[in-house]
């Protein structure tokens, strides 16, 4: 599973952890109605599914923008499912999760892994089973981060990218629809005509294989911040890493833009392509 279960960063900085799910002076510690909406769910399909909980969880974490400083009334309550269930299994039975729940205007998703690399991934983390943080970030970091405007003037560089790729994919599909639509009495030559169509072809294939390309460099450059935690270092001096990091501010700017519906919908176009 890719990791997307991670605060969203483009939210304001609230005062408060969020009080939908925790309780306490400093809302600290989860309700305790909260953890069983949590927990019965899962704990149920598992059982349905043959996996006994008791003998196949290790741990549950909840991680992403509803444990840290920047959520919102509807952000998802993502809950980290560390299990001895095999990887292959898991991939095929992972869509059959019982998610969508509203907890208050809260979504629950579940996600299945055979590790703790959402946790370590992730820079809020509360440990369900054991009701203890396990990893909490320090409001003040968040306050240092790269003020949006200059985010927004980077982030330009990909989507006029994203967009240059998807425009002329759309004239050259333009122009192989015509080329196909002519004939003779057009006054075009057969073998010119079919020459064009193959190049028209060879240029569309080169246009959705931009596009994928560009998705890659973006998941590849947002997870160099979490991979080995060097974040892009910038001139105006802000130091980030992480979830905070000006890789993962982009990526999840690109994101909630609705770039990234743009790049699946030309990637199916290019599958389809694929399996001729």
């Amino acid at each position: 599973m890719e990791n997307e279960i991670l605060e969203n960063v483009l939210d304001p900085v609230t005062q408060t952890r969020c009080k939908d799910l925790f309780i306490g002076p400093d809302y600290q510690v989860l309700q305790t109605k909260v953890k069983n909406q949590i927990l019965d769910p899962i704990y149920k399909w598992l059982e349905k599914m043959g996996y006994p909980y008791e003998e196949h969880v290790r741990s549950i974490h909840i991680i992403g923008s509803s444990v840290g400083w920047q959520y919102t009334n509807t952000s998802d309550i993502d809950v980290s499912i560390e299990t001895d269930i095999d990887p292959a299994k898991i991939k095929q039975i992972w869509k059959l999760l019982p998610n969508g729940q509203l907890l208050k205007e809260h979504p629950v998703n579940y996600y299945l892994t055979s590790d703790l690399k959402d946790v370590s991934e992730s820079e809020n983390a509360y440990d369900v089973l054991k009701d203890v943080w396990v990893k909490k970030q320090n409001k003040e970091d968040i306050e240092k981060r790269v003020p949006f405007s200059y985010i927004m003037e980077i982030t330009k560089f990909f989507l006029s990218g994203v967009d240059d790729r998807i425009q002329e994919y759309e004239a050259d599909k333009v122009e192989l629809d015509y080329l196909n639509s002519v004939s003779k009495d057009d006054g075009v030559d057969e073998q010119e005509k079919q020459k064009l169509i193959a190049q028209k072809e060879t240029e569309l294939k080169a246009d959705l294989d931009s596009i994928y390309i560009a998705h890659l460099m973006l998941k590849g450059f947002r997870n160099q911040a979490f991979r080995d935690g060097h974040a892009a270092d910038l001139i105006i001096d802000i130091k980030s890493k992480g979830n905070s990091s000006i890789n993962n501010t982009i990526y999840k700017m690109v994101e909630k833009m609705g770039y990234f519906e743009k790049l699946e919908k030309y990637e199916k176009e290019r599958e389809k392509l694929l399996k001729k």
